[in-house]
């Protein structure tokens, strides 16, 4: 006879399959910095500049843009302190064109870890092994950090360098290398969450599995009749 708690038994089983085929997996965050309180001081010049980083073996999905803090990662501010409003966006580089974008300011950004971030109305799928740039624009006279001490690239990208574009109040792509001037390399104003988008035989196979649990449970409920 079938009874209900076998039913619900198995429904259990099907739906803990199903729930273990998310869309994506977990966030994370690009760019690591080794001393979030180690910046130059002096006021930076107006432009726009960002890190190039490149994606690995499987695509991402960015879910939200931020920009570096200093003001309320030294201050030990409650809240974030740009002193500013900065624009961050994203370009693909061989072809230079803007994919996404958002405006950082005090009243629109959740401080995490150093950097202000600003949630993306839709996730952008960048894909993989393909280069992209994180740019965001300085403000003329403005406190912006300066010589920050190490940067971590999480796993399923890689920092392929600092470049940057002078006077320029606008997102540009940044063409000139850092010379280890005036920003050291390894350099990031800019940052960006993401979660790594699992691989199609993955999710293909736990959609199997639950199908073929569901299958069966149809013919079990037949038999028991």
């Amino acid at each position: 006879m079938n009874t209900p708690s076998t039913t619900l038994s198995l429904a259990a089983v099907l739906l803990s399959l199903l729930a273990a085929a998310p869309v994506a997996r977990a966030q994370n965050v690009a760019f690591t910095l080794n001393d979030l309180a180690v910046a130059d001081l002096a006021q930076s010049g107006q432009g726009s500049g960002g890190s190039f980083f490149t994606v690995g073996a499987t695509p991402i999905n960015v879910t939200a843009l931020g920009y570096y803090d200093y003001n309320a990662v030294n201050t030990l501010s409650a809240g974030p302190d740009l002193g500013g409003v900065h624009d961050v966006g994203i370009y693909q580089v061989s072809s230079q064109n803007l994919l996404t974008s958002v405006t950082v300011s005090n009243s629109t950004a959740a401080l995490s870890n150093g950097f202000d971030y600003v949630q993306l109305t839709q996730p952008l799928t960048l894909a993989a092994n393909t280069q992209y740039v994180i740019v965001g624009t300085d403000l003329a006279n403005a406190v912006d950090p300066q010589n920050i001490s190490g940067i971590n690239a999480s796993s399923g990208i890689s920092f392929d360098g600092y470049r940057y574009i002078n006077g320029t109040t606008e997102l540009t792509f940044p063409t000139v290398p850092s010379d280890g001037t005036y920003y050291t390399p390894p350099y990031a104003d800019t940052n960006f969450e993401y979660s790594v988008i699992p691989e199609p035989s993955t999710s293909a196979a736990v959609l199997g599995l639950a199908t073929l649990g569901f299958t069966g449970l149809r013919r079990f409920r037949r038999r028991i009749r």
